[in-house]
């Protein structure tokens, strides 16, 4: 893990290379408190964060999830007395999450075995609107895009960028809830804001560059996916006409064939087909992106 104070007050911790369990996190200071975004897989990645806020005398007050993924919030009960919250929706996600750690085990084989113990609380329902915010930070609510319901900060003062899971940077993302169309719709509106530097979820800090490259990702495999859908096709012929581009060399390739999968499936809820059938006639079928 590395530390890098990105901006006067706001200092990235970034666990590269940003593959499966090692995601980033964010310390926003002003005076004697802080807040952090995100808490990483385990309690003992956050317990950096927590050390790194005590050298600079430093109390961190809130801890903020940007979404409901376990890799951002695994590791918070580090934080003592600090006030967790979570966009109210994405609370209650992260309460079903905990609930299930048979489940991450077997999606996270690497660190199965320490869910069930894992300690981390359960995020209080707030009103972001209404958050104290250190360094004049904006929260900016998107979804359903990475995730169902994702938080990003904006500090237009210093032009940074806290994008969380909406972007990453030299690892493909990958998709298994929210909406690939939903997600390229929401680095569009990151991109309108001009940042200069963005802390990215996953990998490197990036630039707003690295929104664009990842926005032209989303918006071709969406495109293929809907291709596919009016030709008949499936993953395979989506697949053959993957031009990876910029995003080229980006670890977990594999992950586009997931991708993709998941994009044609929200492509035919689209167009109104059921799972497994053709084309719906009559009542247009509605299914959630």
């Amino acid at each position: 893990m590395t530390a890098t104070e990105v901006a006067d007050g706001i200092t990235a911790f970034v666990q590269e290379p940003g593959t499966l369990g090692l995601s980033n996190a964010t310390l926003v200071r002003d005076g004697g408190t802080a807040l952090v975004v995100d808490a990483m897989l385990l309690p003992e990645m956050s317990e950096q964060i927590v050390a790194a806020a005590a050298s600079r005398a430093t109390r961190v007050a809130t801890v903020l999830h940007s979404h409901h993924h376990i890799d951002h919030c695994g590791g918070n009960s580090v934080f003592g007395s600090a006030r967790v919250v979570a966009h109210p929706p994405t609370a209650a996600d992260i309460r079903k999450v905990l609930s299930e750690p048979d489940l991450l085990d077997r999606i996270m084989p690497r660190y199965a075995g320490r869910f069930a113990a894992l300690g981390a609380r359960v995020p209080e329902p707030a009103d972001l609107s209404a958050l104290a915010i250190p360094r004049d930070g904006q929260p900016l609510v998107f979804g359903p895009a990475h995730s169902f319901h994702d938080v990003a900060l904006w500090f237009p003062g210093q032009r940074v960028l806290v994008a969380a899971d909406l972007c990453s940077n030299g690892v493909l993302p990958l998709a298994i809830h929210g909406s690939i169309a939903g997600w390229a719709d929401a680095l569009s509106r990151l991109i309108a804001l001009e940042p200069e530097t963005v802390v990215t979820g996953h990998g490197a800090v990036g630039s707003a560059q690295t929104l664009r490259d990842l926005r032209g990702y989303l918006v071709q495999v969406n495109s293929l996916a809907e291709a596919a859908v009016r030709t008949g096709g499936g993953v395979d012929d989506a697949l053959a006409e993957f031009d990876a581009g910029p995003v080229s060399g980006w670890l977990e390739a594999g992950r586009t064939r997931q991708n993709l999968a998941k994009a044609i499936e929200q492509a035919r809820g689209r167009a109104g087909y059921l799972p497994g059938s053709g084309p719906v006639t009559g009542e247009r079928v509605s299914r959630r992106g």
